[in-house]
């Protein structure tokens, strides 16, 4: 039953990556304080909820990267970050490179 729920708060973080998704609110999904909700999340995730909100919003920024032509700052925002400088920096923290480098290193492979 845990796990359901919390595959029910992932399936509303892939639906809603694009808005703003407190900790409270997803645990209020799952129907769990928050303290018990972090837990349970890492468990079955083996992550912390908010790394994995970060991952959804980078995957979708490089699937946006690697398919249209919009620049840093508008995919930032598309995926849910509205100061692109801090959406290079997530990006970068996770990727291992700035949003302009990942998107120059494909066009040269096209």
């Amino acid at each position: 039953l845990n796990e359901q729920l919390i595959h029910r708060v992932c399936e509303y973080v892939n639906e809603n990556y694009k808005r703003e998704i407190s900790l409270e609110e997803a645990a209020g999904i799952a129907g769990f304080s928050t303290y018990y909700f972090v837990k349970l999340f890492k468990e079955y995730q083996g992550m912390s909820f908010v790394d994995y909100l970060v991952s959804v919003r980078i995957e979708h920024a490089k699937q946006l990267l690697d398919t249209t032509d919009m620049n840093i700052s508008e995919v930032g925002s598309e995926v849910g970050y509205n100061d692109p400088n801090y959406f290079t920096r997530v990006f970068k923290k996770v990727e291992g490179l700035t949003p302009s480098v990942y998107k120059s290193k494909k066009e040269t492979k096209k």
